[in-house]
């Protein structure tokens, strides 16, 4: 507080005379600019709130952070100079736009929840909660072993989601239809469902590596008329299963003889490609997007497994990744990757043309250790855990 009045006192007689040439207001502005951050900093370690002091837009922004037993208000902006417009008025219904979009946008963490220690999977449903009258924002707790639902406005837990079989749950994904929840667990080799109420349903797959088996599953994206894509990361594979019964519809990937032979059997679909490790899977209109972490790069196939395109290197440039870990593709079909090597989210057109990257690798708001959850919302909001700074932030 002693610094603050000093800093008022300093402001006051500025502006009583104390500056006589133009010199010397700008040495006195950039002294003042710098105490401002410096006392800001400080300020925050002193609370709950992170109050932070935007220098290229001179804006000082409060950030919430929520921590177990704590309350949240919602984000404030106090802006010291005139409004700006935001670059999410402008309409986004071209390609060229939403590029522009994401080269301007400054995303600034609206929230950061870190009740859960090591979180892994993000989303949000497609259906309201309660009477809350907002879609509930699902987190994976790895190590909790439970699900949190949380409120995104003020990260309340609303709800726990749990089951005593569940280890290690990983990715989520939705059915809308169904009104259900589709978890991975990368340890118990198979996939648990829920109601939205929280209710168990019924498991997919056990562990192996023939048809409906998993081996260490991550990233879920559920498919057209009752089906659901499983990176099958263990056994290098992508599977197309029954959401209901876990049966294997299709599958690609490093498929062996005997699986190959096996297939024919059952007449199921399947085609061979080079997949290591995928971590990560969506659907965008008839296109199935893969993360192939091993080989670090994204592939692109059609319903049928055929790959139509592929991108990305390993690296630390603009465009490169080093551990691609998650991925999530907006409205509009572009691709953001959640590179935990680079500590970074990069963002691709939909035809895998490098369009920016944003975040830096840092434990402060807005930075990242570790990503391993990636949602991006129907207004691009974009949602991000970190299993080692155990947080998950919101992006605005």
């Amino acid at each position: 507080m002693e610094k603050i009045r000093h800093l008022k006192t300093s402001i006051e007689g500025s502006n009583n005379g104390a500056v006589d040439t133009h010199d010397n207001f700008v040495d006195l502005f950039l002294s003042f600019h710098k105490e401002v951050s410096i006392v800001f900093e400080e300020i925050s370690q002193w609370g709950k709130e992170i109050i932070l002091f935007d220098q290229e837009n001179a804006k000082i922004e409060v950030i919430n952070t929520i921590a177990d037993g704590s309350s949240s208000n919602t984000t404030s902006t106090i802006e010291a100079t005139s409004k700006t417009i935001s670059s999410k008025s402008a309409p986004l219904n071209t390609r060229e736009s939403i590029t522009t979009f994401y080269k301007n946008h400054s995303f600034k963490p609206k929230m950061v929840w870190n009740k859960c220690h090591r979180p892994a999977g993000v989303g949000m449903a497609p259906w309201m909660y309660g009477e809350t009258n907002e879609a509930p924002l699902y987190i994976a707790g790895a190590e909790s072993k439970m699900l949190f639902v949380v409120n995104k406005t003020n990260g309340d837990v609303m709800q726990r989601v749990s089951y005593d079989k569940m280890v290690y749950p990983n990715a989520i994904t939705f059915d809308q239809k169904s009104k259900e929840v589709f978890v991975s667990d990368k340890w118990k080799h198979c996939i648990f469902v829920f109601s939205a109420e929280g209710s168990f349903l019924r498991q997919l797959c056990e562990k192996g590596d023939q048809e409906g088996r998993l081996r260490a599953p991550e990233g879920l994206a559920t498919g057209p008329s009752g089906t659901l894509f499983v990176c099958d990361t263990g056994n290098d594979r992508v599977q197309c299963i029954s959401s209901t019964t876990g049966r294997m519809l299709s599958q690609f990937g490093r498929i062996s003889k005997e699986q190959l032979l096996k297939a024919s059997q059952t007449k199921t679909p399947t085609r061979h490609v080079d997949l290591k490790c995928p971590t990560d899977v969506a659907i965008y209109n008839d296109t199935v997007i893969v993360l192939d972490s091993g080989n670090r790069r994204v592939k692109i196939f059609n319903k049928r497994g055929e790959q139509i395109r592929e991108f990305g290197q390993i690296g630390s440039l603009p465009g490169q990744f080093q551990y691609p870990e998650v991925m999530a593709v907006d409205p509009s079909g572009f691709i953001l990757v959640g590179d935990g090597g680079n500590a970074r989210i990069l963002v691709y057109q939909p035809s895998g043309q490098f369009v920016t990257a944003m975040g830096s690798r840092g434990d402060s708001p807005g930075k990242f250790n570790w990503l391993t959850g990636l949602f991006v919302g129907k207004d691009r909001e974009i949602i991000i855990s970190d299993n080692k700074n155990h947080t998950v932030q919101v992006f605005c």
